[in-house]
């Protein structure tokens, strides 16, 4: 009998455990999802990187930085990207009328044709650095 209220705290507190680990983990932030750098382009002090994921690309902009050894982004190569939109949620019902942002003091065109109608950051980039 000993034996088997034991075994069944000892399980009680292994699902116990179990729960708090699981929890833990869905409380981990998205990390992002993969894309193919398609073309990068710049305005004086930005960056353009545009990422492809399935059917669509992304405009990305990222600040040049200077004199910064790490690995950097080439058109063609995957990379995990967590995009940020520029535009607030609250402004989402008027994003449709903008034609242009201004990030570092430099406007950049929202672009509709073949382009999600956004602009995007990311903290996996500085500059043309990936940051895993």
């Amino acid at each position: 009998m000993r034996l088997v209220l034991l075994l069944l705290l000892f399980t009680s507190l292994l699902l116990c455990w179990s729960c708090k680990v699981s929890n833990r983990a869905s409380s981990i932030p998205n990390r992002g999802e993969v894309y193919r750098i398609s073309k990068i382009d710049s305005i004086d002090n930005i960056y353009l990187v545009y990422a492809m994921r399935n059917d669509s690309i992304f405009k990305v902009v990222s600040k040049k930085e200077q004199n910064i050894q790490c690995p950097q982004i080439r058109p063609g190569n995957n990379y995990l990207l967590s995009l940020e939109s520029w535009f607030l949620p609250e402004e989402f019902h008027v994003k449709n009328r903008i034609t242009g942002v201004k990030f570092e003091n430099i406007l950049i065109t929202v672009e509709r044709d073949s382009i999600v109608g956004d602009i995007f950051t990311t903290k996996n980039l500085k500059g043309l650095c990936y940051i895993p």
